[in-house]
């Protein structure tokens, strides 16, 4: 879970990293990320936007790995294989629900015969 944390936070920082180098030169009220541009008058200081910016993606990043979170919490049997469900097919929703309802199943009893 720590290390889900770390990785999550590092790539939260790498964005932000990323947002600052790409506006050092823009000006006021004109944010650039990657391939979006961002242009507002509404807001007098450029900051509040870049605040509501951050807070916006790392909700989302949160929200995002809850299931593989749930799975790691409950310690799941497949908690990996849950981890690399919702990295890789949680973005179609389908897959983001499948994975939080296996990481919510309690693990079958096995008998052995």
């Amino acid at each position: 879970m720590k290390k889900l944390i770390i990785i999550l936070l590092g790539i939260f920082l790498l964005g932000v990293g990323m947002f600052f180098v790409q506006n050092i030169g823009c000006p006021p009220h004109v944010f650039k990320f990657l391939v979006w541009k961002f242009e507002t008058g509404l807001v007098d200081n450029p900051a509040k936007i870049l605040i509501f910016f951050m807070l916006f993606w790392f909700i989302m990043i949160f929200l995002y790995f809850i299931p593989a979170m749930v799975a790691y919490k409950r310690n799941s049997v497949n908690k990996v294989s849950i981890l690399i469900l919702n990295l890789f097919l949680g973005w179609t929703f389908v897959g983001w629900v499948v994975a939080l309802i296996w990481a919510t199943l309690k693990a079958g009893n096995k008998t052995e015969v």
